[in-house]
Protein backbone atom coordinates (compact mmCIF):
# COMPACT_ATOMS: atom_id res chain seq x y z
CA UNK A 1 0.00 0.00 0.00
CA UNK A 2 2.65 2.28 0.82
CA UNK A 3 4.38 1.84 -2.61
CA UNK A 4 0.95 2.82 -4.64
CA UNK A 5 1.06 6.27 -2.39
CA UNK A 6 4.37 6.78 -3.57
CA UNK A 7 3.90 6.03 -6.98
CA UNK A 8 0.75 8.40 -7.16
CA UNK A 9 2.82 10.87 -5.54
CA UNK A 10 5.93 10.87 -8.02
CA UNK A 11 2.90 10.99 -10.89
CA UNK A 12 1.49 14.05 -9.21
CA UNK A 13 4.62 15.54 -8.99
CA UNK A 14 5.92 15.21 -11.99
CA UNK A 15 2.82 16.74 -13.87
CA UNK A 16 2.84 19.82 -11.58
CA UNK A 17 6.25 20.22 -12.44
CA UNK A 18 5.57 20.26 -16.21
CA UNK A 19 2.55 22.67 -15.35
CA UNK A 20 4.83 25.09 -13.60
CA UNK A 21 7.93 24.69 -16.11
CA UNK A 22 5.16 25.60 -18.65
CA UNK A 23 5.67 22.35 -20.63
CA UNK A 24 2.06 21.99 -20.40
CA UNK A 25 -0.26 24.66 -20.48
CA UNK A 26 -3.92 24.62 -19.68
CA UNK A 27 -5.78 26.83 -21.37
CA UNK A 28 -8.99 27.27 -19.22
CA UNK A 29 -9.92 29.15 -16.80
CA UNK A 30 -7.77 31.99 -17.95
CA UNK A 31 -4.30 29.53 -16.62
CA UNK A 32 -2.81 30.26 -20.07
CA UNK A 33 -3.16 34.22 -19.91
CA UNK A 34 0.09 34.89 -18.12
CA UNK A 35 2.14 31.86 -19.70
CA UNK A 36 5.19 33.13 -21.85
CA UNK A 37 3.92 31.53 -24.69
CA UNK A 38 0.58 33.59 -24.52
CA UNK A 39 2.81 36.85 -23.63
CA UNK A 40 5.12 36.06 -26.64
CA UNK A 41 1.75 35.65 -29.15
CA UNK A 42 -0.04 38.95 -27.59
CA UNK A 43 3.71 40.72 -28.65
CA UNK A 44 3.86 39.47 -31.74
CA UNK A 45 -0.09 40.78 -32.67
CA UNK A 46 0.89 44.27 -31.19
CA UNK A 47 4.06 44.24 -33.83
CA UNK A 48 1.92 43.71 -36.79
CA UNK A 49 -0.30 45.77 -35.72
CA UNK A 50 1.88 48.63 -34.81
CA UNK A 51 3.24 48.00 -38.29
CA UNK A 52 -0.16 48.81 -39.58
CA UNK A 53 -0.84 51.86 -38.20
CA UNK A 54 2.40 53.40 -39.17
CA UNK A 55 2.07 52.03 -42.85
CA UNK A 56 -1.40 53.52 -42.66
CA UNK A 57 -0.15 56.87 -41.50
CA UNK A 58 2.52 57.35 -44.13
CA UNK A 59 -0.20 56.59 -46.69
CA UNK A 60 -2.28 59.26 -45.30
CA UNK A 61 0.52 61.41 -45.09
CA UNK A 62 1.09 60.68 -48.77
CA UNK A 63 -2.14 61.48 -49.93
CA UNK A 64 -2.51 64.23 -48.02
CA UNK A 65 1.43 65.89 -49.97
CA UNK A 66 -0.42 64.88 -53.15
CA UNK A 67 -3.86 66.85 -52.40
CA UNK A 68 -1.54 69.58 -51.66
CA UNK A 69 0.77 69.84 -54.51
CA UNK A 70 -2.55 69.47 -56.90
CA UNK A 71 -3.66 72.95 -55.38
Amino acid sequence: MNIVIKIVVFILLIISSFIYNEFVVINICGFSKNTKLFLDYEAKNETIIRKDTEMSEEILIEVADIFQNDK
